[in-house]
């Protein structure tokens, strides 16, 4: 399971029907109101024990995949755009991964910024995470963010077309560090409106929203 891709996807083991959604309170998750538009929760909450995540090689400007060892599960939502004549679209990702406490969480969010300041400073990278098959190019931006909780990072990442960039924002909070990723399909809110969605993000988190 890849978190904080061009499009995250969420194929991972059933955690709650859809009943449980709505009384989550640790960790506390969006709900479809939060969202602008009109857009619906897609499925049920999941759970994974094995969160691998992103790992640049600066030098090189290549990117692949290692194991997060410190977190502890992280479980995904996705909000997804109803169409009439088409299948739901991805508007929207939440992944909410659990460390065993602050000064854990604190640190993988360290590493996670490192790692895709590294990116911005390539500004292109070659995805190398599947054997005998060919990289691709990965264009990284910086996203200029509001600090949110104890710490925030916003990054678009890009085939090449700015039009077609999906952003994603980490911040940490407690021992847990949020993920919020748009799918780049055109669908998901906008980087003016993600700053408020985190922010509520952050308070359903805290069993304030």
């Amino acid at each position: 399971m890849a978190i904080g891709g061009v499009a995250l996807v969420l194929s991972v083991g059933l955690l709650a029907a859809p009943a449980a959604y709505g009384a989550t309170k640790e960790p506390g998750f969006l709900q479809p109101s939060d969202l602008p538009g009109s857009v619906d929760l897609a499925g049920e909450p999941r759970v994974e024990t094995i969160v691998n995540q992103f790992a640049i090689d600066a030098d090189a400007c290549t990117q692949t995949f290692e194991a997060d060892e410190a977190a502890l599960n992280f479980i995904g939502i996705q909000f997804t755009v109803p169409g009439p004549e088409q299948p739901p679209v991805t508007a929207l990702s939440q992944v909410v991964i659990s460390y065993p406490d602050t000064n854990a969480a604190r640190a993988a969010f360290k590493h996670r910024t490192a790692t895709a300041r590294a990116g911005v400073a390539c500004g292109s990278v070659d995805n190398v995470v599947t054997a005998g098959v060919p990289p691709s190019s990965i264009v990284y931006d910086e996203v200029k963010f509001p600090k949110i909780a104890n710490g925030s990072y916003a990054v678009a990442r890009s085939p090449g077309d700015p039009a077609e960039a999906a952003v994603a924002v980490e911040f940490v909070s407690g021992p847990y560090v949020v993920i919020l990723n748009t799918a780049g399909n055109g669908e998901g809110p906008t980087v003016k409106q993600l700053k408020a969605i985190a922010r509520t993000a952050e308070k359903r988190l805290r069993g304030k929203g």
